[in-house]
């Protein structure tokens, strides 16, 4: 299991980190995403990004790599912890 919950209200390099480190499906989804969607869009993967990686044992260094298997050798479960937080639980089914 790997967690991660990172505050909303900072100023973050957005595009940035979305080019250096979300699949290009997922920068697909985002770029494209409205812009009132966008922030939130960038969250999510984030959370899920650092929470898969946590889960793994892989740490930060791997964020970027590809997490193939996704509702098959893991899932994940978008939180909403407190007003201005968000974060994601990632779980690995073991056979």
């Amino acid at each position: 299991m790997g967690i991660d919950i990172e505050q909303t209200d900072v100023e973050r390099d957005f595009e940035g980190v979305a080019a250096g480190f979300f699949s290009p499906a997922e920068y697909e989804q985002w770029s494209t995403a409205d812009t009132a969607d966008r922030t939130a869009l960038w969250y999510r993967i984030w959370t899920r990004r650092e929470a898969y990686v946590k889960a793994t044992g892989h740490g930060l260094r791997d964020i970027g790599d590809d997490h193939p298997g996704r509702g098959s050798a893991w899932i994940d479960i978008a939180l909403e912890p407190a007003p201005g937080h968000v974060g994601c639980v990632v779980l690995l089914n073991h056979p």
